[in-house]
């Protein structure tokens, strides 16, 4: 098995982010919505990384064709994102560079966890000095963050403190529901 060649995998991260983030502003636009949420989704071995993102116009859709008792969760549930793995097709380089982390027979994956997560969170605190970014983010608050399955609210707030500003942050605790 080789290795993940990681210094390759943070500027093949960033394109693709930053891609996917100019495309979604288009988009919004065009859609008159609002990006509320932009971030990167993995699961806990950071085997992939897709993007992800919300509007406040796609929750409401998106409530408005769910049963009440999911409403509560659905804004900050990335798996019921409209916009989630939105332009996915921009991290082809990101996924062959971290399928060779997979074993031939694929029984194993081997990755710097800690390092995936490490380039994950310094994509957004990149993209937060983009002027498309910061042209909407001063709009509207857009909560940036590495979200994974089977994440709690804590952690969701931990990697969320590494990337946006303190007001950004009141925010998200208090849609969150967290103290």
């Amino acid at each position: 098995m080789n290795g993940i060649d990681y210094d390759t995998l943070l500027p093949a991260v960033l394109e693709a982010t930053r891609a996917t983030f100019l495309e979604l502003a288009i988009t919004a636009h065009v859609r008159q919505e609002d990006i509320y949420v932009f971030g990167l989704y993995t699961s806990g071995e950071a085997s992939y990384l897709i993007p992800t993102a919300n509007t406040n116009q796609a929750l409401s859709r998106t409530i408005a064709s769910s049963p009440p008792d999911h409403h509560r969760h659905l804004r900050w549930s990335p798996c019921d994102w409209e916009y989630h793995n939105f332009r996915g097709e921009h991290f082809g380089a990101v996924e062959a560079l971290l399928d060779v982390g997979w074993e031939r027979d694929f029984s194993a994956f081997h990755v710097d966890c800690a390092r995936v997560a490490a380039i994950a969170l310094a994509t957004p605190q990149e993209l937060a000095r983009d002027d498309t970014f910061q042209e909407l983010h001063a709009t509207h608050p857009i909560v940036l963050n590495l979200f994974m399955g089977d994440q709690s609210t804590e952690e969701r707030l931990f990697y969320a403190s590494m990337v946006n500003d303190g007001a950004t942050m009141a925010l998200y605790r208090a849609q969150a529901g967290a103290a």
